[in-house]
């Protein structure tokens, strides 16, 4: 027997509506689980902040702000600084407080540090996940971005 005929003898037996109502619920379950990050959505400059993430796979989670600027190179240049200290996720959730860098530290990929950017206002990334250092996120691991605004 074939996976479509398998498919259809199922669907004969319970029903289409049954089979529907359960391709529903798994749809449900799936965007249910996504993770997720509460977060100011604007902010001044130095001040302190409170992030909360839900539905994280285990691990140490790190919070930076971020930046991406454009260069000539081949790579993008990100700009990011460490809010907080690094918290271990407890039963898929885990909140980091801190206060927002006012200078951050430029990396070409995982490269040494290019230099520096001084904080001002306008729009960065929040961004939490199980960092590497010097400048990236292990892959494959939960990583959770929420924009803010920065002001004065």
């Amino acid at each position: 027997m074939t996976t479509k005929e398998g498919i259809r003898k199922v669907i004969r037996r319970v029903g289409a509506p049954a089979v529907a109502a359960s391709l529903a619920f798994l749809a449900v379950v799936a965007v249910a689980a996504a993770a997720s990050m509460q977060a100011p959505a604007t902010a001044r400059i130095g001040s302190r902040v409170t992030v909360k993430a839900s539905h994280l796979d285990a691990g140490r989670y790190t919070l930076l702000l971020a930046i991406e600027t454009s260069t000539s190179g081949a790579l993008p240049t990100v700009c990011t600084g460490r809010v907080g200290v690094a918290r271990t996720a407890v039963a898929g959730r885990v909140t980091i407080s801190g206060v927002l860098p006012t200078r951050l530290a430029c990396h070409q990929g995982v490269g040494p540090t290019l230099g520096h950017f001084n904080v001002r206002p306008g729009r960065y990334r929040l961004t939490l996940g199980i960092f590497m250092p010097p400048a990236d996120f292990v892959y494959g691991k939960t990583l959770v971005k929420h924009e803010i605004r920065l002001t004065r």
